[in-house]
């Protein structure tokens, strides 16, 4: 049999209300050349394909697997897979027009070993939800571009905002912890770092929906750090592998880590003790300490510095106080939002 052009691999979890949908704006695009392997990483209730979907998909693979997290679920279907090229759509999200695979298709077609395009979380309105200016208006990108923008910021994070050569993949070269932040961020260094060469699609082909029980929405984990800091040391290997300078990195990476203390000092389920638990740990990162090397704190947002530089300091009953003016202004907008 000829083997497909894409191969469309979907992690899912807990997604049967948002499966027919997904599956629903695959089905309607005008490139049929395409194979779907669905995996379900483990969920509470083992995911089902009503008639209708199977009728659209008669050859769509759904494997089960053991709750492992996005990164394992997305690894198991890229072994399934046999088209030429993997684009991921996860399971609560979708294709936003019929027309995109054949964008995709074409280029690749022209020569391109990944594709990158963008989203929004609009089914209405196509705004764009990253900044891809930096990598110009569409058509063929310089790698060293891709490469900064990257390493500088989250806009190239998403393994779905990108479509690949499966040949990029590399199948078990190492084993990973269970991954349930940053995993993206990971596998898109995987599958880039031997690609050589990129194209652009500053269009929203990609429709993201928000989804109040994802990760991202839900309460943060002190866990959720010290992943995100493990994908990082990879980040940081590969880019003094290829004598990338770190100083554009560690102004991202500090920018997120002070993100990351707001998200913990809000977690609801967590009190004083587990909080300056969760800040010590997070100043106990070695690659907390390496961004600190190289980015002046004092060059971040206020905000982000005063975080910061509590949180080098040890002083973290003060980092606690800190964040509450932030809450305050926070319920102050809700509140002003509800009135109008």
């Amino acid at each position: 049999m000829t083997k497909p052009f894409f191969s469309i691999c979907i992690a899912a979890y807990n997604a049967q209300p948002y499966i027919g949908e997904c599956l629903g704006s695959i089905a309607a695009q005008d490139c049929r050349d395409f194979e779907v392997v669905i995996v379900d990483d483990g969920s509470a209730v083992p995911l089902t394909l009503d008639e209708g979907m199977r009728a659209s998909f008669p050859s769509c693979m759904l494997k089960r697997t053991a709750n492992g997290g996005p990164y394992a679920a997305r690894q198991a279907a890229f072994d399934i897979a046999t088209g030429e090229v993997v684009l991921c759509v996860d399971a609560d999200d979708g294709l936003r027009d019929p027309a995109d695979l054949s964008k995709i298709k074409r280029a690749f077609e022209a020569g391109a070993d990944i594709v990158l395009f963008n989203a929004s979380s609009s089914e209405r309105v196509p705004t764009r939800m990253f900044d891809f200016s930096a990598l110009g208006e569409g058509g063929p990108v310089e790698e060293d571009s891709v490469w900064d923008l990257y390493t500088k910021g989250y806009s190239l994070n998403s393994l779905w905002c990108k479509a690949f050569k499966r040949t990029l993949y590399s199948k078990g070269e190492k084993a990973r912890p269970r991954l349930l932040m940053a995993e993206d961020r990971l596998q898109s260094l995987e599958v880039m770092r031997d690609a050589s060469s990129y194209w652009l699609i500053d269009e929203p082909l990609y429709f993201y929906r928000p989804n109040p029980a994802s990760t991202t929405n839900a309460g943060y984990n002190p866990e959720y750090f010290a992943q995100a800091c493990y994908v990082e040391k990879e980040v940081v290997a590969f880019m003094t592998g290829h004598d990338v300078p770190l100083e554009g990195w560690a102004r991202y990476f500090l920018a997120y880590t002070s993100s990351a203390l707001l998200g913990v000092r809000y977690n609801r389920s967590l009190d004083f003790a587990a909080r300056r638990d969760a800040y010590a740990a997070a100043r106990g990162q070695s690659v907390v300490e390496l961004a600190f090397e190289h980015c002046p704190v004092r060059s971040l947002a206020k905000v982000d510095a005063l975080r910061l530089r509590l949180l080098s300091d040890g002083r973290y009953a003060a980092l606690d106080v800190s964040m509450l003016p932030w809450r305050i202004g926070s319920g102050l907008k809700q509140l002003a939002r509800k009135r109008r």
